[in-house]
């Protein structure tokens, strides 16, 4: 009886998420993410939700993807977001690959970033020149579905030693999510 109280409750509470999460306007990753093991959430505001946790290896509907407190956070229904480190996430569709990213990139702050292929699915090389500094380094690409991505950036020189940024890359435009300002393609 008690195990079936508590399948009730978790498949209630996925109902309630999959619900408050279909009718939000700015879905902007389609996926779902399982938890691994029982799983705090947060808020928008980034305050851990005291009253409320997802349990052990269930399923959860993603809406969209915030960077909280420096904290990738994948939405789990109307106001409560899990940590992308605590669970493991699958997008519905990548509709951008490694290729789209390759090629020279101008930001509005006129940073230069060449990010070229190592031959490698996920990982490449990549240079940027910045107040007339260029620094080499590597990055590696992560897909998160639909047009959000991930650039991981490594440097072993100068202003940039290691860096995450969180993109929307939308054909010659790629937008710095966390920082708000855009790199656009150079032919």
């Amino acid at each position: 009886m008690k195990k079936l109280l508590k399948s009730l409750l978790v498949a209630g509470f996925a109902a309630v998420s999959f619900a408050a999460v279909s009718n939000v306007n700015d879905v902007s990753a389609g996926g779902v993410t399982t938890t691994r093991i029982l799983t705090r959430m947060y808020n928008k505001q980034g305050d851990l939700v005291m009253n409320r946790a997802l349990a052990a290896n269930t399923p959860w509907r993603v809406g969209y993807f915030r960077v909280i407190n420096g904290s990738l956070m994948y939405q789990v229904s109307t106001n409560e977001f899990v940590r992308a480190f605590s669970v493991d996430y699958e997008p519905e569709s990548w509709s951008v690959s490694i290729d789209d990213l390759f090629g020279k990139w101008q930001a509005e702050d006129g940073t230069s970033y060449t990010f070229m292929s190592n031959g490698h699915n996920r990982k490449g090389n990549v240079s940027i020149t910045k107040n007339g500094k260029t620094t080499e380094g590597t990055f590696e690409f992560n897909p998160y579905g639909g047009d959000q991505i991930e650039i991981a950036l490594y440097s072993d020189e100068g202003y940039n030693a290691s860096w995450i940024r969180y993109c929307t890359l939308n054909g010659d435009k790629l937008t710095f999510n966390n920082e708000e300002y855009s790199a656009y393609r150079v032919y």
